[in-house]
């Protein structure tokens, strides 16, 4: 399957003044064409990368690259590459990605926000996502609150990706063992990247 590769679109196509052709010697129209090359994925336009323009003869038919048009021929390409410009649209993957990136970044801060918040104020229900080892993850839950002292219950269950903490943190999971720690170690667990977040 094929989801990365290049296109190219004509983006403009115009009728010159009459101009003098330097093949047949005929005057008279000249068909303008305006391309634009694309990266796409999945063939939504990422990114355009080059640009190029033709011209053909209405007479003879013959087409000129950019480089073999006569003077004449570029000084109304010039104008006419003025009003082809390379259309929004092929910026459109881009866009997303920046959108995309961008929701990320503040995803993840507002997420270190509400977690540090909880940490300031932690609450009863409030889980823990803890990073056991690399690829080993589990949760505990907040069961009380008293003042400075938490009382924990950690969950039966261990899963391999940090995602799978959502799946794990279920009621009938948490052990009935239950242990105390304060809110000072819990911050201290945080601090030592081994709760990645806290949810609420």
């Amino acid at each position: 399957m094929i989801i990365f590769g290049t296109k190219l679109v004509n983006i403009n196509l115009l009728d010159t003044p009459k101009v003098t052709c330097q093949d047949c010697g005929e005057k008279g129209y000249s068909k303008m064409s305006r391309f634009v090359k694309y990266f796409h994925l999945y063939y939504v336009p990422v990114l355009p990368y080059s640009t190029s323009g033709l011209s053909q003869c209405d007479y003879c038919e013959t087409i000129h690259t950019y480089e073999e048009m006569s003077k004449e021929t570029k000084k109304y390409y010039a104008e006419f590459k003025e009003r082809a410009r390379v259309p929004l649209w092929t910026f459109m993957g881009l866009f997303g990605i920046i959108t995309f990136v961008f929701w990320i970044f503040l995803r993840n801060y507002e997420e270190k926000s509400l977690t540090s918040q909880y940490l300031s104020e932690p609450k009863t229900g409030d889980v823990c996502y803890i990073e056991l080892s690399p690829e080993s993850y589990t949760t505990m839950r907040l069961s009380k609150v008293s003042g400075d002292t938490l009382f924990v219950n950690f969950n039966t269950l261990m899963t391999n990706l940090e995602s799978g903490c959502s799946e794990i943190n279920r009621n009938t999971n948490y052990s009935t063992d239950t242990s105390i720690i304060t809110s000072t170690y819990l911050k201290g667990m945080f601090e030592s990247k081994e709760i990645l977040k806290i949810i609420r």
